[in-house]
């Protein structure tokens, strides 16, 4: 978050998204001049032993409601210059999960449109998730 070590991120809400990286964490922050931030009822995934948060600070942000999950490693996030291999152990996130989603193909982007796919519900592979599993729905519902 941020584009660079000087940017300034304030009172924003970032909500309802999925987010998964095999190359890097599936959130960072570079900088620490945020305030304000709410990071609320995502689904961050991450393979190849990535960290799921990467954040060299503690302040700023609020996490509520979150998945967090690493589809081929260990737990992990960097906050405040330590290494966290739970959720409960971060602390960060008292409502949050660590609950593999459960989706197809996970990472195979699909760049043909919203419409193009050939699955009855119109949506690509790795927008679904595979039928009876996932967080039951956890990541795809919104709070107030």
């Amino acid at each position: 978050m941020g584009q660079d070590a000087s940017s300034v991120v304030t009172n924003t809400a970032i909500y309802n998204n999925t987010v998964y990286n095999s190359a890097g964490p599936a959130l960072r922050l570079i900088n620490n001049n945020v305030s304000g931030i709410t990071i609320k009822n995502n689904l961050f995934l991450t393979g190849g032993g990535q960290r799921l948060v990467d954040y060299g600070q503690s302040n700023g942000l609020t996490f509520v409601k979150n998945d967090y999950f690493n589809l081929s490693g260990a737990f992990s996030i960097w906050w405040a210059g330590s290494n966290y291999t739970s959720l409960a152990a971060w602390g960060q996130d008292s409502t949050g999960i660590s609950s593999n989603p459960l989706l197809n193909n996970a990472g195979v982007g699909d760049d043909r449109g919203p419409y193009a796919s050939a699955n009855p519900d119109g949506l690509p592979d790795f927008k679904r998730v595979v039928p009876g599993g996932g967080c039951g729905g956890y990541h795809n519902q919104s709070w107030n």
